[in-house]
């Protein structure tokens, strides 16, 4: 189909044109953010921080990467998202261990829970310790 172009285009065709280029408002800005912070984790749990990028999360959600910018303020931000998830799990699985008997066996208890869970989330354990924010703008 042969679009018009310029000044001859009228609503029609520019609904169908956003149509072909896959624009699209299918979720709410929340399931967004959900969508986005899953592929992110998935992404960085599998190739680490080297293989995150905006381009990465939207071909996996099947939207632009200009998408990840309408709800997150930068690639930092939905790094930062994650970490804040990680940190909340890591410390529930700390208050799961129970506070029995003697202080020294409650201790090694609470070591084995973090080391265990830093174990099975290996690379965003990591991430906590070697990704660095850019800075927005120069101070």
């Amino acid at each position: 189909m042969k679009m018009p172009t310029g000044p001859q285009r009228g609503a029609r065709e520019k609904r169908e044109l956003c149509e072909l280029m896959g624009r699209r408002s299918l979720h709410t800005p929340q399931e967004l953010k959900h969508m986005i912070i899953k592929s992110a984790r998935d992404i960085l749990e599998r190739g680490g921080i080297s293989a995150l990028s905006a381009r990465a999360i939207a071909t996996t959600i099947g939207y632009s990467p200009g998408t990840l910018y309408n709800v997150f303020k930068n690639i930092d931000d939905v790094i930062s998202t994650i970490e804040c998830a990680l940190l909340q799990e890591a410390s529930a699985a700390l208050r799961s261990v129970p506070r029995e008997g003697d202080p020294a066996n409650h201790l090694r208890a609470l070591a084995e829970s973090y080391m265990g869970f830093a174990l099975k989330n290996r690379r965003l354990w990591n991430l906590l310790f070697q990704q660095v924010p850019r800075q927005d703008s120069p101070n």
